[in-house]
Parts: C-alpha cells; sequence; structure tokens
C-alpha cells in the first residue's frame, strides 16, 4: 500500500549545506514538496523522508511510538552529513516537534518549524486515555486528506493510538527546547484553525537560542507550505538558511586567521 509519486519521499542533491524537510501528523513529504523544490532551485541539497507508519494506510501507524519518528530522522540526518557539511531541519506541525526534537539531540546548523505545537488543546484530549480502548480513529473534516485537484496527500483519520505518541513527543520536546541552542526560525499563520498561533510565542520563549526569530504570516491556514502566503514562507526560510550560512562562514574564517597567528 502506498499513496503514489505525489506522496513519495523525496531526495534533491545539491550543494555542501542540506535542508531535513519533515512533514506532519498522518501527512506524507507532499506538504514539502513545493518548499523542497524553492530550496533544491538555490542550489541546497534537500531529503524529505517519510515518517514510519505514514504513506500507507491508518492502521500502520497504530503501535508505532514516537521515537521510532526521532530515529528515523537521526538517521536520515546522518545520511545528509555524508554529503553536507551543514544541516538544518525544517518541519510542518507535528514535523516542526521533530525538528526541535532532532536539534536537542544532534548538530544542526539551524532549525526552522512551521505551525508546530507546544502542546496540543483539542477539546477532549485529556480524556484520550479512557477513550482508547473502544475507539481508535477520530475521523477528519470532509476533504482534509486530499489536494485541491483530489490527489490523496494524508490519511482521512487520526488513529488515537498515534495521537497518543504526539502528545508523548510534545511532553519530551518542551524541556529540551532549553538544550536547543542552534539559531531558530518559527513560523505560524495568525488564524491557524489546526494550532493556534499562540504556540509560536510558548516555543519561542522556551528556546535555548540567542538567534530565533518568530513570523506570523496572515493566511489562516494550517499547512502553510501550500497556503496563500507559501511564497513569503519561501522566502523567510530560504533567507534564514543563507544568513545562518553566512555566519558560519564568516566564524570558520575568523578561527582560521586566529589560527594562523
Amino acid at each position: 500500500h502506498s499513496m503514489g509519486a505525489h506522496t513519495a519521499p523525496f531526495f534533491f542533491k545539491g550543494g555542501k549545506t542540506g535542508v531535513l524537510l519533515i512533514h506532519g501528523f498522518t501527512g506524507t513529504p507532499w506538504s514539502m514538496r513545493e518548499l523542497g523544490l524553492h530550496l533544491s532551485s538555490a542550489g541546497f541539497t534537500v531529503m524529505a523522508p517519510l515518517l514510519p507508519g505514514h504513506g500507507t494506510i491508518p492502521p500502520d501507524l497504530i503501535g508505532i511510538r514516537w521515537e521510532q519518528w526521532v530515529e528515523s530522522l537521526m538517521h536520515a540526518r546522518d545520511r545528509l552529513a555524508g554529503q553536507c557539511d551543514s544541516i538544518f531541519a525544517a518541519g510542518l506541525s507535528m514535523g516542526g516537534a521533530l525538528a526541535y526534537a532532532l536539534a536537542a539531540r544532534s548538530r544542526l546548523e539551524g532549525v526552522i518549524s512551521m505551525a508546530a505545537p507546544f502542546r496540543l488543546e483539542r477539546p477532549g484530549i485529556r480524556l484520550l486515555p479512557l477513550v482508547l480502548p473502544f475507539k481508535r480513529y477520530w475521523k477528519k473534516k470532509k476533504g482534509a486528506h486530499l489536494s485541491d485537484e483530489g490527489l490523496q496527500i494524508a490519511y482521512d483519520r487520526y488513529p488515537l493510538a498515534g495521537v497518543m505518541e504526539f502528545q508523548k513527543l510534545l511532553a519530551d520536546m518542551r524541556p529540551r527546547l532549553s538544550e536547543v541552542t542552534c539559531p531558530a526560525l518559527i513560523l505560524h499563520a495568525k488564524g491557524d484553525p489546526t494550532v493556534s498561533f499562540e504556540n509560536a510565542a510558548r516555543i519561542e520563549a522556551a528556546l535555548g537560542s540567542g538567534d530565533k526569530r518568530r513570523i506570523l504570516l496572515d493566511d489562516p491556514c494550517h499547512i502553510i507550505t501550500h497556503g496563500a502566503d507559501r511564497h513569503r514562507l519561501e522566502t523567510e526560510v530560504l533567507g534564514f538558511i543563507r544568513r545562518v550560512s553566512k555566519n558560519k562562514g564568516r566564524k570558520e574564517k575568523a578561527a582560521f586567521a586566529f589560527r594562523g597567528l
């Protein structure tokens, strides 16, 4: 079972700066494709893996633990490190939380989150452990799993066991944000209907990074990589990666000059 070529993982070979793109809960690399093409055309090496339990059928997500998502991304990061000198991670929604989980556990040049949650605030979320023995799925809004062209790009339901793992991931992420010290860019839409934009400020406050920037977009949507403000998002992400890379170059030059004394 696989959804099709449009949801498959992708890899674009480019220069010595690599960007790891991380999709969201029940989603696929489709949500990262336009951003991936944009970064690739700017000369970066881009990798967008498929998270365990995703891109097939909803039951495949049941039984996957959040640690498996983090482990799979550690492997992806290491594969990228085989070709690149510096690595950035950029994630959408739960992918943003995973980008921070990765930044707290491995060396990244910079981290970018888009519409990422600090915590899940859905009504009834606290009742999850009680509901779980009786109910396996939460159905999504009609058509929420389809692209504008009607292609299936995500699961049509949330497996509740997976929502529990998402919760556990966030519980692990929150105290670790203070350990994230690399530059960070936080993007969120003001009227995000799925993850309220207040989450962006909470993430920013908790991050240990000295260089952190929060940008709020106007178009009220959650999948901001495909929303009306996607070109602004692409410009901000590209600008952030270029600026951080330039600073790294400057620091290396200074260290080299110092060694030569």
